[in-house]
């Protein structure tokens, strides 16, 4: 299916740029295709595709045979991947790493702060901390430091990116699991922070 994806996107960029004289300035051109991939196969945002943008303008500088040459069609699939498959959630174990990753994130972070704030109030601090931490990395990044290793990205229900409030709730929720009722919950539920929010985890494709 990826190929077949791959050979329509690299025809219909080649439709529109192979007969001009001279291809449009690389920027230009990045933007253009950008554009192309997004509106044919209904992708919304640009972290979604990955493709090599020195090979495709080789390929449209060449010239070629046939559409259905092997090499061709090899070219093809090194010019331009998908990086984005969805999965149906990311599983506990792999969200376990990186759960255990972001701790021991947390604590290398939280070492280098002055002593005398962590006297007045740890039990707050730490809290609090915690959730900058998830909250505002998931926000900025779509990802923590655990999750950018395993290569999870946090999206919306829809694949748009999530709000803040979402990601906040969403932090707010996970920590319930830690009391006796969240755990409950989550037995019954899954992923209950997770739906409540309408956020999900999915894999990136390598």
């Amino acid at each position: 299916m990826e190929n077949n994806q791959n050979q329509q996107i690299l025809k219909d960029i080649i439709s529109q740029f192979k007969n001009k004289e001279k291809l449009p300035e690389k920027d230009v051109l990045a933007e253009d295709i950008n554009k192309l991939i997004k509106d044919k196969f209904e992708i919304k945002e640009e972290w979604q595709i990955n493709y090599k943008l020195d090979e495709l303008i080789k390929i449209l500088n060449d010239d070629y045979s046939s559409e259905n040459d092997l090499n061709f069609k090899n070219r093809i699939s090194e010019a331009i991947r998908f990086k984005i498959k969805t999965i149906n959630g990311v599983s506990l174990k792999y969200r376990s790493i990186a759960f255990v990753i972001d701790i021991v994130a947390i604590a290398i972070l939280g070492s280098i702060i002055p002593q005398s704030i962590l006297n007045a109030n740890h039990g707050l601090y730490s809290l609090i901390f915690f959730l900058l931490y998830f909250a505002l990395l998931n926000y900025f990044f779509s990802s923590t430091i655990g999750e950018k290793i395993l290569k999870i990205k946090l999206i919306s229900g829809d694949e748009q990116k999530a709000t803040f409030i979402q990601i906040l709730f969403r932090e707010l929720l996970f920590l319930t699991i830690f009391t006796g009722v969240g755990t409950i919950v989550y037995l019954i539920n899954g992923f209950y922070w997770d739906k409540a929010t309408k956020l999900k985890l999915i894999f990136e494709n390598k």
